[in-house]
């Protein structure tokens, strides 16, 4: 899509070297050790085990050829358990999104995972200005995907009023 760029790479809230698991479902590698995933996916395995660098999303876009373009990312699509470190690294740029979606637990239930439930990533994005607009099941009912979009009025409001008061 013309506009539009694809980054890939192991992102959490700060840098150093990490496990990267690899799992008998492709789908669910990553820095959470299948076993853990297990509570979801019981037949899940490790298949194997690498380090790997992991950088915040702040150090990724500062640092690299993505530079220019930081300030004019509005979409972002975190395709992975869990995704509130991301979010935490991404710092001073998830001010500027419009539209975030993001994988996440939908039960509950399953505190397997820190910063990987719904009510997790809502208690974060909430006070950033952030509105879940909807949540949808994957796969597995207990895994989904939830869409958040910035509420404009909600951030502007304070400002505005203050404007306002000036004024007067």
């Amino acid at each position: 899509i013309p506009g539009w760029m694809a980054v890939s790479g192991l992102l959490g809230d700060a840098d150093g070297e990490l496990d990267y698991f690899q799992a008998s479902n492709p789908s669910e590698s990553g820095t959470i050790p299948p076993q853990v995933l297990q509570a979801i996916w019981p037949n899940l395995r490790e298949d194997s085990r690498i380090k790997l660098q992991q950088q915040s999303l702040s150090m990724l876009l500062k640092n690299s050829a993505y530079s220019q373009i930081a300030s004019k990312i509005n979409w972002v699509i975190i395709d992975c358990i869990p995704a509130l470190p991301i979010l935490k690294g991404a710092r001073k740029y998830i001010e500027q999104w419009d539209v975030v979606w993001l994988r996440v637990i939908l039960d509950e239930s399953l505190d397997i995972i820190a910063g990987s439930k719904l009510s997790d990533i809502d208690r974060y994005m909430s006070p950033l200005g952030y509105r879940r607009l909807t949540i949808t099941e994957s796969y597995h009912p207990a895994v989904g995907e939830a869409l958040y979009s910035k509420d404009w009025k909600q951030c502007l409001l304070p400002r505005l009023n203050a404007l306002e008061e000036t004024k007067n």
